[in-house]
């Protein structure tokens, strides 16, 4: 080996696998997270105002109170409100968001690094 040579490349190898990635898929929190907040804002404000026509009913109420004669534009707006947050929450579920997570993996991972630096043998490990 001449006296100037350029030290190679160090080596690693990996005991149990650490680079691989795993797709991980979980309801869309946004959709779930506003649509619960959208059906307990639209149904509370059913509950406040029930009466005798049925507006304790979750997502129903204010059809059936509709139909009993009550016509206003606030039903409407509650029933249209509860029914997209039913959307909302079942669409979080149908369309789950998909992220790419840590392969995970029972035993723990060991990457020893084996080079030259210079005259010295360098070992390193990582756990």
């Amino acid at each position: 080996m001449p006296l100037h040579a350029v030290p190679e490349k160090p080596q690693t190898h990996s005991l149990g696998e650490t680079s691989r990635s795993e797709s991980v898929t979980r309801p869309d929190r946004r959709a779930l997270i506003g649509g619960s907040v959208l059906f307990a804002a639209s149904y509370g404000l059913a509950l406040t105002a029930a009466d005798e026509y049925g507006l304790a009913v979750p997502i129903a109420g204010p059809w059936i109170a509709m139909a009993h004669g009550e016509g206003s534009e606030e039903l409407v707006l509650d029933g249209i409100a509860q029914l997209g947050s039913v959307a909302l929450i079942a669409g979080s579920f149908i369309f789950p968001e998909r992220t790419l997570g840590p392969a995970r993996s029972s035993a723990p991972a060991i990457r020893l690094r084996v080079g030259a630096a210079g005259t010295k043998v360098v070992v390193a490990a990582q756990f």
